[in-house]
């Protein structure tokens, strides 16, 4: 290993880079497709459609891969002409299929503005792309107790992390329901798979609710039986999210007993007057001083000043961007918590700023 200045030294003196991987990237990815620092290699499997608007990737990681707990995900990234495209993805594969075959399977619901969702599926049937990066998997949310009477609510591509769980359960020993929206049944992704559980499993209950036709039934109206549920957890858009938690307390739960993901974050505070604050960013020998409001993401900001903060997927599950707040207040988006003034760790992208800060930046190992 060089000594860190070393290492600087003579990266710049190589590749104009800070680091020495990066300036052996184009080496090593020659070499190595798929390789980038900080992630993990995974082989490209099969690709194939899996409801009218979704795909399903298989994949094969690096022996070095860590593995995953169902209901995590992992960002799934590939340079196409020069440019990095990435986007985080559950995993939705059972966890034996990983520990029997080291297979893992994305289920992508295809963005018609999605760069990423609409070329990868091209570009493997074109051979170009036989190499994926991944990083480790992330994300709390697990199903802690499957022996304790569960209801699933999910709705579009919040069926992923649900699906993973319940193909990865081995020992039924409660009721579960699982309540699946979707705009009609040919867009709903892993159904098959789920409606064969459904058969096989009698503590196993798939309801499938169709908007297109059934409208934006009510959770109470779908499942009057729903007070005999011990906990719930759901998946889905950030509003879908939100009435889940209110319906399962209604229903008598706790907040512990309820878990929940969403793939967007929520709207950001408006804040009075536009109210600015100034934030002094610390980053290595860096120091720089600029104007921050409560309408963008503490690392959307750092980007605008011109910095380069570690970050991964953007929306609060990875913690990449973790990072040390010495002073100052901020507001958590995905839990809606202040934090207190004094020094403690955030996460800038689900954080905006509430008063004048002072943070110390993590370096970015992948950026370039």
């Amino acid at each position: 290993m060089f000594h860190p200045v070393i290492e600087r030294h003579l990266s710049m003196l190589l590749g104009n880079q800070p680091r020495l991987s990066l300036a052996l990237m184009p080496l090593l990815s020659w070499c190595l497709p798929g390789y980038r620092p900080g992630y993990y290699r995974a082989r490209v499997l099969s690709v194939h459609p899996d409801g009218a608007t979704s795909y399903s990737l298989w994949l094969k990681p690096a022996a070095n891969w860590p593995g995953f707990v169902p209901g995590q995900s992992i960002e799934l990234g590939f340079d196409n002409n020069g440019r990095w495209l990435s986007r985080r993805f559950s995993i939705s594969s059972s966890l034996q299929q990983w520990q029997r075959e080291g297979q893992i399977r994305l289920t992508i619901k295809i963005n018609p503005q999605g760069q990423l969702s609409r070329q990868l599926p091209k570009l493997i049937a074109e051979g170009a792309l036989r190499w994926l990066s991944i990083s480790p998997a992330a994300g709390d949310f697990q199903w802690h107790s499957p022996a304790s009477s569960s209801l699933m609510l999910a709705a579009g591509s919040g069926i992923t992390p649900l699906a993973s769980m319940l193909l990865s359960q081995r020992c039924w020993t409660a009721p579960v329901t699982l309540l699946y929206y979707v705009r009609q049944q040919a867009e709903a992704a892993l159904l098959a798979e789920l409606q064969q559980l459904a058969s096989a499993q009698p503590l196993f209950r798939l309801q499938l609710v169709e908007t297109a036709s059934a409208g934006r039934q009510p959770f109470a109206e779908v499942l009057p039986d729903a007070a005999d549920s011990q906990q719930l957890l759901t998946c889905g858009p950030y509003a879908f999210t939100e009435a889940a938690l209110a319906f399962g307390a209604a229903c008598g739960l706790k907040p512990a007993d309820c878990q929940r993901e969403f793939f967007h974050l929520p709207p950001l505070v408006e804040t009075a007057g536009d109210q600015q604050w100034q934030v002094r960013w610390q980053m290595a020998e860096q120091q720089v001083v600029s104007d921050v409001n409560a309408s963008q993401s503490l690392l959307d900001q750092a980007e605008q000043a011109g910095l380069q903060p570690s970050f991964g997927c953007r929306m609060g599950v990875c913690y990449q961007c973790v990072c040390q707040k010495e002073s100052g207040v901020v507001l958590n988006l995905r839990t809606g918590q202040r934090s207190t003034a004094g020094a403690e760790q955030i996460q800038l992208c689900v954080s905006v700023p509430q008063s004048a800060l002072s943070i110390r930046l993590g370096v970015s190992d992948a950026s370039f």
